[in-house]
């Protein structure tokens, strides 16, 4: 797993198990896609459209890629395939000035 994302991935774990789904956004959502959205919507409107199943869909990816290695990525990201039953879709995880967000 590249350097430092095992420990992103925890921390994400623990703010969406803590129910702090303003903080993960804050500290996972990818800067220039945050900033982006923040332009037609207030940071409350966005909390508010990813509580309930969209925090919990997350939270389950989150901890089945945990230990999962991803697949390497020469442009910085690490992506995480879709496994049937598992995870949906893939989940991306991309390094912005030193720091992994999640892509969606």
């Amino acid at each position: 797993m590249p350097e430092g994302l095992a420990e992103a991935i925890d921390k994400a774990i623990a703010l969406l198990e803590a129910g702090n789904a303003e903080e993960f956004i804050k500290q996972f959502a990818y800067p220039p896609d945050l900033k982006k959205i923040l332009e037609t919507q207030t940071m409350d409107k966005l909390v508010g459209g990813f509580t309930g199943e969209s925090a919990k869909d997350l939270l389950e990816a989150l901890k089945f890629v945990r230990n999962r290695t991803p697949e390497p990525d020469p442009g910085g990201s690490a992506t995480f395939a879709p496994v049937e039953g598992k995870l949906r879709r893939a989940l991306v995880f991309e390094k912005f000035d030193g720091k992994w967000y999640i892509r969606d």
